[in-house]
């Protein structure tokens, strides 16, 4: 098994954000997301986890390591969206179209829908406060009124903004339907 994997859909996903996007934009979305996903790296390095495999799609990075406490996955889900927020900060001063990219990364990431690095979060939190079938049923509640929150936002932004509110949220729909497919029980992150 290789360690890391690029799928074909990853590299026809970089294709398509080539052609639609300035090339700033582009490379400052590629750069910042390697970031985000270095920082989840560095949080496992950190707690000694083993990392077995990184698979790049067209849906995002899924980062597949040994068991981790929830308390340890809590920490490195929610580190690549960290490494963002700070490139946002330091980014802001000097070029406001990167560090806005990378917040917009962090707020995607941040979402509490599993397997979102903020769902990876809220998942762990609960499991670790309450009994599973009451962290189960607030899970599935809050997943269910972020999707609802997402699509009547991206509704409301398409005419603004085109197509790619809706082409987010079916990416987000896209990673969830993935996950629940396959049963990854992973470390996952979005690019």
């Amino acid at each position: 098994m290789k360690r890391l994997s690029i799928t074909p859909g990853f590299v026809a996903l970089l294709c398509f954000l080539y052609y639609i996007s300035e090339r700033g934009v582009f490379l400052s979305f590629l750069i910042l997301s390697l970031l985000h996903e270095l920082g989840h790296l560095a949080a496992m390095c950190l707690f000694g986890i083993r990392v077995w495999q990184i698979r790049i799609g067209a849906l995002g990075a899924v980062i597949s390591t040994a068991p981790m406490s929830l308390w340890v996955e809590t920490v490195c889900a929610l580190a690549g969206p960290m490494v963002n927020l700070f490139c946002f900060w330091v980014l802001h001063p000097v070029r406001l179209d990167a560090a806005l990219i990378s917040l917009l990364l962090a707020g995607y990431n941040l979402l509490p829908v599993y397997p979102l690095d903020g769902g990876r979060a809220l998942r762990s939190v609960l499991y670790l406060c309450l009994p599973v079938n009451v962290a189960e049923q607030i899970e599935k509640a809050v997943m269910l009124l972020t999707f609802g929150a997402v699509s009547i936002s991206s509704a409301h932004f398409c005419p603004e903004f085109g197509m790619m509110p809706l082409l987010i949220c079916g990416v987000l729909l896209g990673r969830v339907v993935m996950e629940r497919n396959y049963g990854c029980e992973s470390m996952g992150t979005s690019v």
